[in-house]
């Protein structure tokens, strides 16, 4: 039964150390996220999606109409145009794209939290439980110690 107790306490250790992971994991990507939003913002505001499709739809254009030189000028003037307005704007494309990115991520660790927090409270429950049994037939129960960090510890050298 001690061995029992031992093991779930282990394992509740590592729950423990999981959930903090998930948790960093959740507070990075959730600042990014908030830096994301002002450049998603000013990426719709500047219509960055807009420009992009009107150049492939000139390139298609360029590609299949273009039979007169001096309408195929125009078209190449045009995309070299956008092209120039695109590489400008080549920032607030990418944090379009990072940001449809971080979305799903958020969301799958936030499952996962979820998840383990039920874990957790499932040994928590299972643990004491154990240790009522175990304290009814009079054995007693070796909690792990805490591991404390002495000056001593810090002081000597390695």
């Amino acid at each position: 039964m001690i061995e029992k107790l031992k093991e779930l306490l282990e394992d509740k250790k590592q729950t423990i150390n999981k959930l903090r992971e998930v948790e960093s994991s959740i507070n990075y990507l959730e600042k990014e996220k908030l830096y994301l939003e002002e450049n998603v913002k000013k990426a719709q505001e500047l219509k960055v999606l807009e420009i992009r499709n009107k150049l492939k739809k000139l390139e298609f254009k360029l590609v299949t109409s273009a039979k007169d030189a001096r309408l195929e000028r125009k078209y190449l003037n045009k995309i070299k145009e956008l092209e120039q307005k695109l590489k400008e704007y080549e920032p607030y494309f990418y944090a379009l794209k990072r940001y449809k990115q971080v979305l799903p991520q958020i969301d799958a660790l936030k499952a996962q939290k979820e998840e383990l927090q039920s874990k957790l409270d499932l040994l928590e429950k299972q643990i004491k439980e154990l240790s009522k049994k175990v304290r009814k037939n009079g054995a007693k129960v070796d909690k792990p110690d805490k591991e404390y960090t002495t000056l001593e510890d810090l002081l000597e050298p390695k």
